[in-house]
């Protein structure tokens, strides 16, 4: 072969590579800016996808493993985004700003992914250790960043799911002083309550009623704020829930009922916080318009789109209510209101909701057997079985009940 073809057929193979440099490089700023749009719209599903193809050779990896890592943590994939803030936290990352909040989600993963795991799991038990340490590390080291008081909240709730209880009041606490006007020190202010709830509950297992008596007092007066609150109907409903269920779960029936009755409904949230996502993309446009660009509320706006998607996927919180008072009516043995509440239930449940409809089957059963009348409870029984089959675990006892 002439020298000529050989520096020919080594120019085309340059040529070639060239080409697909360019190409790669161009797919990778498409899926970039895909996934970018995604997030922005909080498709994070849809994110993590376009995300996930992009090549490591990349050269705007950092900022987007970054982004894939945030979307990770907002659908809760925490075994996932972990390698990735463990990276982003390291040396790799250029940028300080950037490295510090990738250890501030890295801590908080662990503690999100320990929630997760089986109680008295050695991985649990890791996972929380690593919480506590690095949150610790990030407070002493860096005691003016501005993740500091969601670094000392995210302590205290790792120190709520290890039952430690008196440290998580203090970080607690501490958190709602460090940010009083920020949405961390609601926060902290509902995981207070519960603590103070499970120490009540604990203290009325341990057959000391007096002391039960006022942590759910202490409980109370925080839930009973936060429903009050205004702006965040999320968490103000979740705060009535909990406060009706520290009573039901107290055996204090009417106390329940009361507060249950006051949860709204699913839809009523979602246009509270649609609202508010309203209000915050309005004030990002002026910031933007101003100077100041989108930074500064997009992780605010990230974490309501999250919230957002979790409340619309889930159950509604007014219908696990109207349960709960039906369940508080049949231990107070006030069975005919019991029942028309489970009726009612019965149409307004959705047959995806098999547990809720199948306990609300049961308490119908149940009923008429207290009462005596085997008769409508073998009605009630039939109905369950027309739905659900007989094949299920409620159906075998009930019958035996039955006769």
């Amino acid at each position: 072969m002439s020298t000529r073809n050989r520096i020919c057929i080594r120019g085309a193979a340059t040529l070639l590579c060239l080409i697909g440099f360019s190409a790669a490089w161009a797919d990778n700023n498409d899926l970039a800016k895909i996934g970018e749009e995604h997030l922005n719209a909080g498709r994070y599903a849809e994110a993590i996808k376009a995300f996930e193809k992009i090549s490591e050779t990349y050269e705007n990896i950092v900022a987007v493993n970054f982004n894939l890592a945030w979307c990770y943590y907002l659908t809760e994939n925490y075994t996932k985004a972990i390698p990735k803030l463990i990276d982003l936290s390291g040396p790799r990352t250029p940028n300080e700003s950037s490295r510090l909040q990738s250890l501030f989600l890295l801590a908080d993963s662990y503690a999100r992914l320990a929630a997760q795991e089986e109680p008295d799991s050695a991985d649990r038990k890791t996972n929380i250790g690593k919480a506590v340490d690095l949150h610790s590390e990030f407070i002493t080291k860096y005691p003016t960043n501005d993740n500091i008081p969601g670094a000392i909240y995210s302590r205290g709730y790792t120190y709520y799911i290890d039952d430690r209880f008196d440290k998580a009041e203090a970080d607690l606490k501490a958190a709602m002083q460090k940010a009083p006007n920020k949405p961390v020190a609601k926060d902290a202010q509902y995981l207070l309550a519960n603590v103070y709830s499970r120490q009540g509950m604990n203290m009325m297992k341990a057959g000391k009623p007096e002391e039960a008596k006022a942590f759910m007092e202490k409980a109370r007066q925080l839930f009973n704020e936060l429903a009050k609150s205004e702006g965040n109907l999320a968490m103000a409903n979740n705060s009535v829930f909990s406060l009706a269920q520290t009573w039901f779960n107290a055996e204090m029936y009417r106390g329940a009922i009361r507060y249950f009755r006051e949860v709204r409904p699913k839809q009523d949230v979602l246009k509270n916080l649609d609202s508010r996502l309203d209000r915050l993309m309005a004030q990002q446009a002026a910031d933007i318009g101003s100077g100041r660009g989108a930074a500064p509320l997009k992780k605010d706006i990230d974490k309501l789109k999250a919230q957002r998607a979790t409340v619309a996927e889930s159950s509604d919180l007014m219908i696990s209510a109207y349960l709960q008072i039906a369940v508080s009516y049949y231990k107070l043995q006030r069975y005919g209101e019991a029942r028309i509440i489970c009726r009612h239930l019965i149409d307004l449940t959705l047959n995806s909701a098999k547990n809720d409809k199948e306990q609300i089957y049961y308490l119908l059963v149940s009923s008429y057997l207290e009462e005596k009348n085997p008769d409508a409870a073998a009605h009630e029984l039939d109905g369950f079985q027309a739905t659900f089959g007989a094949s299920r675990p409620i159906a075998e006892p009930a019958s035996l009940a039955i006769g």
